[in-house]
């Protein structure tokens, strides 16, 4: 069911096209047979018009109806489906393995003289009352990007910014096969899977320009998290572009 859903997203411009094309067939049928009923002196040549012109506009509502079911799957199902985590796939960019990566060529070592061993000195001797205390050695680990893939990045609002108003959000959305990306925000620094809030979606891919405008003027001042996700053909997206703003 969800590869027919995602199938009728991908071929949604041609099921609207085929769709506008029988709509305006119908609406030409429909003039025909009322034509020909205003034109007839006989009655049963007359309803024979009105019961074609019947059949012609039960037709044309079938074709609205297909157009508009269309329309909710591309715009409004498959968006909010593919990125739920019952059935979204992250495929995350290919990580280098220590078998592709080349070790450095190392120099030959020359020999050297050897050199006299530095004596240690003496740990001074605690005194009665004192412990000695050991210099603590902190490693602190190495920050984590909050936009690992250059496709999928925002560029403004910068992390940690002070924003208010009408924002407007600007970044990059351009990966391989892009079907539509998507920004949402949520309250807090850390915000669960489902409290994010949808701001809007686009569907064409942006290169260090704006991609949303997002209307801040009815959020309590306060932390907020941003998110941005680009979703390809096949549903599969790359680590989102996610930061910590303040809305004043």
């Amino acid at each position: 069911m969800i590869l027919v859903l995602r199938l009728i997203s991908s071929y949604a411009n041609w099921i609207y096209l085929f769709c506008a094309i029988g709509v305006l067939l119908c609406l030409s049928a429909t003039r025909s047979a009322i034509r020909e009923r205003d034109a007839s002196l006989f009655t049963l040549e007359r309803e024979a018009a009105i019961s074609r012109a019947r059949r012609v506009l039960g037709l044309m509502v079938a074709v609205l109806l297909v157009a508009g079911a269309t329309a909710f799957i591309d715009l409004s199902l498959v968006p909010r489906m593919d990125l739920s985590p019952q059935t979204s796939v992250r495929t995350p960019l290919p990580l280098p393995t220590a078998t592709n990566i080349i070790p450095p060529a190392t120099p030959t070592p020359t020999p050297a003289q050897p050199s006299p061993t530095p004596t240690r000195p003496p740990r001074p001797t605690p005194t009665p009352g004192e412990t000695p205390s050991p210099s603590p050695t902190t490693v602190s680990p190495p920050p984590s990007l909050a936009c690992p893939n250059p496709g999928v990045n925002i560029t403004w609002p910068e992390a940690n910014a002070h924003v208010g108003g009408v924002v407007e959000i600007r970044g990059t959305a351009n990966i391989e096969n892009l079907q539509y990306y998507k920004i949402e925000f949520a309250a807090g620094a850390n915000p669960a899977e489902g409290d994010w809030r949808w701001i809007g979606q686009g569907r064409n891919a942006v290169k260090g320009g704006v991609l949303l405008t997002w209307n801040t003027a009815g959020l309590s001042p306060g932390v907020y998290s941003l998110r941005l996700t680009v979703v390809d053909v096949t549903g599969n997206y790359p680590p989102p572009c996610q930061m910590q703003l303040y809305v004043e």
